[in-house]
């Protein structure tokens, strides 16, 4: 009990000493993030641009499909 206490405060410690902000974003990049009307929601990776397939398959050519 005495080593799960100790790991949950190493993991609380750790969280809030890791938390941080992009800085060095400039103030047009960071407003466009922030607009979420420019981002979708991708149920399937049929609906990934095939630039974006192309930089995450194995070298088998395929790609995880979990739904």
């Amino acid at each position: 009990m005495k080593h799960l206490s100790l790991y949950l405060l190493f993991a609380v410690a750790i969280q809030s000493l890791c938390h941080a902000d992009v800085t060095k974003l400039p103030g047009d990049d960071r407003r466009m993030l922030q607009d979420s009307s420019r981002f979708h929601e991708v149920h399937s990776t049929k609906d990934l641009p095939p630039a974006v397939v192309a930089l995450c398959v194995d070298d088998k050519g395929k790609l995880a499909d979990p739904g």
